[in-house]
């Protein structure tokens, strides 16, 4: 078995595990904000260290896939085998999760007494679908998991229409 198959099975573990922290962390939420948690505190606790179990093989996953991407096209890369709105999806609830973070901790009500997931449901949501979006776009761009190179033979990035090093096309 080869790195590159290797890879693709540790892809479709993480989608499947990232799928179901994203489906628990909804439940838990939305059940809460009705007023009967179907979630304990401890329970939900145990989402953070899902997102453990999710985030270090994405960590490698995204390593792989982006080795040859400058930083600023990190994302974009990593996210090219997705279809626009799972991308867009993507962004939104970062900038959605990250909202509610600001807006969680700015409030200054009194914390005691509420469900751990009003306080973690925006970190839980962000690194349990980006940990998706990464395994997905592997499952469906298995190329991304390999290594792309223009005609001399330089490595190059997976969304480069050009090679940086000799100007070829690709």
């Amino acid at each position: 078995m080869n790195l590159a198959t290797l890879a693709g099975i540790v892809a479709r573990v993480v989608a499947v595990l990232a799928a179901g922290g994203i489906a628990l962390t909804a439940v838990a939420f939305v059940s809460a904000a009705a007023g009967h948690p179907l979630l304990g505190d401890a329970k939900v606790e145990c989402l953070f260290v899902g997102i453990f179990v999710v985030w270090f093989p994405t960590v490698l996953l995204m390593t792989r896939m982006t080795r040859s991407a400058r930083q600023r096209d990190i994302w974009k890369s990593a996210l090219s085998g997705c279809p626009t709105w799972m991308q867009r999806s993507f962004y939104g609830i970062f900038a959605a999760g990250m909202l509610y973070f600001v807006w969680y901790n700015l409030t200054g009500k009194d914390r005691a007494g509420e469900p751990t997931i009003y306080f973690a449901v925006g970190h839980l949501l962000i690194f349990y679908t980006a940990a998706f979006a990464v395994a997905y776009s592997a499952i469906k761009k298995p190329e991304l998991l390999g290594v792309r190179r223009c005609i001399n033979g330089h490595e190059v990035s997976q969304i480069d229409g050009f090679c940086p090093v000799c100007g070829t096309k690709l």
